[in-house]
């Protein structure tokens, strides 16, 4: 800021008679404000947060709609599904968590290097070390015989072909695999006694079939969407603070 300094008038005598002269004034510039400590310059460069009418907004990112999604379905996936289509809506919430999370993990380093993706791929890598047939996702990937539970009563499951051994990673692309490509990769419904029970995932050309029922696409997808929000969230809180999570799941949606 700038202000202005006023002299006092000076009276002098000149060949006309009295004449009064004023300087013009003096700009008197006032010293700036000490910059704030490399700490703090540091930590409002990395806010996105701004002040307006006395509260602190936020300025969502696409980082913060994305968690947001993915948080959403997966708290749709564990909670109660339809009576009427519950199976249906389970595959419709897992296949579209399944194609998102996998699309993402798998950006490659010189494409994208933003936190978020970086965080991203360390999941991948994490994921290829970790057996499907351990829990939390617990997957019968063995070639045995699976029975389990419907409506209180037991039900025969198609066995797994060609999954033995076979890691989250490698088992996550196979299924995403084909439900996006046109090839000899398909899924088929499996009904059991008129009831449709889950979906099989199948590979013709290369002999491996495996099938989900309603109760593994909810532990797996539930699984893979927290992992993934949480790898979004480490990410994207190393250049926003800890407000991340809070801001992201305040974002509302346009009602139908």
């Amino acid at each position: 800021q700038t202000l202005l300094k006023l002299q006092p008038q000076i009276c002098a005598v000149g060949a006309d008679g009295d004449q009064c002269m004023a300087p013009k004034p003096k700009p008197l510039r006032l010293p700036r404000s000490p910059a704030p400590p490399p700490d703090l310059r540091s930590a409002l460069s990395r806010s996105r947060r701004t002040r307006t009418r006395g509260r602190c907004m936020t300025e969502i990112t696409k980082e913060h709609v994305e968690w947001a999604v993915v948080d959403r379905m997966c708290q749709m996936l564990v909670a109660p599904p339809s009576k009427n289509f519950g199976v249906t809506e389970t595959y419709a919430l897992f296949t579209t968590t399944l194609c998102w999370v996998l699309q993402h993990i798998r950006i490659e380093e010189a494409e994208d290097q933003s936190g978020k993706h970086q965080a991203a791929r360390q999941l991948h890598s994490q994921l290829k070390s970790v057996m499907a047939c351990d829990p939390p996702w617990s997957v019968h990937t063995n070639s045995t015989p699976r029975v389990d539970q419907l409506n209180g009563k037991g039900i025969s499951v198609p066995t797994s072909k060609g999954f033995e051994g076979c890691s989250v990673a490698k088992l996550l692309i196979a299924l995403r695999n084909a439900l996006a490509h046109g090839d000899s990769r398909n899924v088929l419904p499996f009904n059991q006694g008129g009831l449709l029970a889950g979906f099989t995932f199948s590979y013709s050309n290369a002999g491996r079939e495996i099938t989900l029922l309603q109760s593994d696409m909810q532990r797996i997808g539930s699984e893979l969407a927290r992992l993934y929000c949480n790898a979004v969230q480490q990410g994207a809180e190393r250049y926003d603070g800890d407000n991340f999570k809070a801001d992201a799941a305040s974002i509302r949606e346009i009602a139908a």
